[in-house]
């Protein structure tokens, strides 16, 4: 995935009982994850954190469970970071 798109890479798991899923890409020179939470969990805001050294791209995907959700991106500007850390 690169730029902005819409797709339908997703997964959907169903339990009888409480769970918890946490997903790692194995592959070499990566550090993928991500964290499923469960529909009665899920809140309305929620922060992404990563690392975004100048010479790499740092990607983030989001998964809605009704159609027509709409989501609010909001990026630091160029520069400025919270807590006085520089963003490139």
């Amino acid at each position: 995935m690169r730029g902005t798109s819409l797709g339908t890479k997703c997964v959907k798991i169903k339990g009888t009982d409480d769970l918890v899923v946490y997903g790692v890409n194995k592959e070499t020179f990566t550090n993928d994850g991500f964290l499923g939470i469960a529909e009665a969990g899920l809140g309305r805001e929620y922060y992404i954190v990563s690392q975004y050294p100048p010479t790499y791209h740092c990607e983030f995907g989001i998964a809605a469970i009704e159609d027509g959700t709409v989501v609010t991106i909001k990026l630091p500007r160029l520069g400025q970071a919270s807590g006085g850390v520089s963003a490139y």
